[in-house]
């Protein structure tokens, strides 16, 4: 070895990336969230949960419909069932509003959209509105009997419930067919 050459210094390592920023939420208060679900929904809604709000209150006016137009027979049933919906749905948005706080969710892409756009109230609400005070005005100026209602119920529990299932199973085969493409990209 000769005397001209330097040994050859080791390569400097890069500094780790900088991790992604957690996104930004409002903090809710989940004592809050709770007492306002004593209406049912009202707590998600303070929450940004439109979705779980609209489903708790209309869960709960279906079966108070219910109670209201039985003969009796049922009603210890029905007063269970209204209790059992009542408190989750006062444990579910407290839940929630912890959830949220700590960043965890069930659709943090709707909290994102949300956070971005203050004025976004989502579609659903929107939709809700609009078929209740389309119900109101026909009411109002028609003879409208929406008493057959009341006697088909479990078609539209059955219909609901279709519907959750369709979206679950669609849900899951998406998630399948992208965790396919990982894999088959990985090999």
């Amino acid at each position: 070895m000769t005397t001209n050459e330097t040994p050859q210094a080791a390569p400097q390592q890069l500094p780790p990336p900088p991790a992604a920023p957690r996104p930004q939420f409002p903090q809710k208060s989940p004592i809050l969230a709770g007492f306002l679900s004593l209406l049912p929904g009202l707590g998600n809604v303070y929450n940004g949960l439109y979705r779980r709000a609209v489903s708790f209150f209309v869960v709960w006016v279906v079966i108070f419909g219910i109670a209201v137009n039985t003969d009796g027979r049922e009603t210890p049933f029905i007063v269970m069932t209204m209790l059992f919906i009542w408190f989750f749905n006062i444990f579910d948005a407290f839940r929630q509003a912890t959830l949220l706080n700590y960043g965890l969710t069930s659709d943090p892409e709707m909290l994102r959209e949300q956070a971005s756009d203050l004025g976004s109230w989502g579609l659903v609400p929107g939709v809700v509105l609009v078929v209740l005070g389309l119900y109101g005005v026909l009411r109002e100026y028609f003879d409208l009997d929406l008493s057959w209602l009341v006697d088909q119920w479990p078609i539209a529990i059955m219909a609901l419930g279709a519907w959750m299932i369709y979206q679950t199973l669609k849900q899951r085969k998406s998630a399948g067919d992208a965790r396919e493409g990982t894999e088959v990209s990985e090999i």
